[in-house]
């Protein structure tokens, strides 16, 4: 029986393509994924206390080196019930935010109880107005359930924001302390 060279050719061509899609499958880094992220902010003015939540804003969360940022956009800090803010030139020009930080990645993965909290600082960043502000956060991390169900996390973060220091056009008008939820789910795809 005599194989022809090409068909030679074909299967080890076959075998090599094979070998390299194992491989780069094989090598796609384990992480924390993020989805299901909202916003809540909590301000009050004068005695009334007004509430509004977005699900506009993107989560990413490093799961090697724990580096956490949470990109938004001003007009996710507005609140639709209120009036709009004084300037309205910044209504129309869309700026990002970001609060970068790194979380303890390694607490959060060998995490036993149900429920831990964290205490974590966050860096609230906005080039375009030359922000940079610390933000201290409160962050319970709860891990549901055992089994399967152990890479589940979910994350919530609950930090006041200063509006005497920000200066934000759209909390113009509200009292100082502005309450801030950052709420995401993640889940570790390992390899």
């Amino acid at each position: 029986m005599h194989i022809s060279k090409s068909i030679i050719m074909k299967v080890i061509l076959s075998i090599l393509a094979f070998s390299f899609i194992f491989n780069c499958i094989s090598a796609q880094e384990a992480g924390y994924r993020t989805y299901s992220s909202s916003i809540k902010l909590i301000a009050s003015q004068g005695e009334e206390s007004y509430q509004w939540e977005n699900n506009d804003n993107t989560v990413y969360l490093n799961y090697k080196t724990g580096d956490i940022k949470v990109r938004m956009k001003n007009r996710d800090f507005y609140n639709p019930l209120h009036p709009a803010p004084s300037d309205p030139d910044l209504e129309q020009e869309e700026r990002e935010f970001v609060f970068q930080g790194i979380l303890p990645i390694y607490d959060m993965i060998n995490q036993k109880s149900m429920n831990q909290q964290y205490n974590v600082e966050l860096d609230l960043v906005c080039d375009d107005l030359r922000l940079f502000e610390t933000i201290n956060f409160n962050m319970t991390i709860t891990r549901p359930g055992s089994g399967s169900e152990n890479t589940y996390r979910i994350f919530s973060l609950h930090g006041i924001l200063y509006n005497d220091q920000l200066n934000l056009p759209f909390f113009e008008g509200f009292n100082n302390e502005i309450e801030m939820y950052i709420n995401f789910n993640g889940y570790f795809e390992g390899n």
